[in-house]
């Protein structure tokens, strides 16, 4: 631990290099897949989340909640598998060596995707009825600007808390994903 506290890393087991060179070369691709990784994960629950909780007990509420269930419950690299099977080898959309990085970032963040839904839905759920909102309705402001200016801003604590622990879930766990 001095060591590595100090930039001395050791050398890989596999090469023989010293480990911060090997850390150095792949870091970029693992940078590339946890960024693209995030933004489809920002770009798929978050909108889910919040008509979850606008719609909530509603068909479209249970049919995000089953989604959710389900996105936690496959594996990452069974999900990576499947997607390289079917567009690399059935469809043959894709070369099964390399593929594309957003197929990565998908399998990579299925199980998020259930896990954010859901912290946004419940979330927004309970702030949605809280009196400042209603005020807000009152006001006459749209649904959208009370749910956007309003109620987005005050779920972004747990949200925020969530996503450092998933970022960094996404640096660890691409190596799976990766291989």
């Amino acid at each position: 631990l001095d060591q590595a506290l100090h930039g001395d890393f050791g050398k890989s087991y596999s090469t023989r290099k010293p480990a911060f060179e090997e850390l150095k070369r792949y870091f970029p691709q693992t940078f590339k897949l946890a960024v693209t990784s995030f933004l489809l994960l920002m770009i798929v629950s978050v909108p889910l989340g919040i008509l979850s909780a606008i719609y909530e007990n509603r068909v479209l509420d249970k049919v995000i909640r089953i989604l959710s269930s389900l996105s936690v419950s496959m594996p990452s690299f069974w999900i990576g598998l499947m997607l390289l099977y079917i567009f690399g080898v059935k469809l043959k959309v894709i070369s099964v060596i390399g593929g594309i990085p957003i197929l990565a970032a998908f399998a990579m963040d299925i199980s998020f995707f259930g896990i954010m839904t859901r912290l946004i839905r419940t979330n927004m759920i309970q702030v949605l009825k809280q009196d400042y909102i209603r005020a807000s309705r009152a006001k006459g402001l749209s649904s959208v600007n009370v749910i956007l200016r309003h109620g987005l801003k005050n779920i972004l604590i747990p949200v925020l808390t969530r996503l450092v622990s998933i970022v960094i879930g996404f640096f660890c766990g691409s190596a799976v994903i990766e291989s």
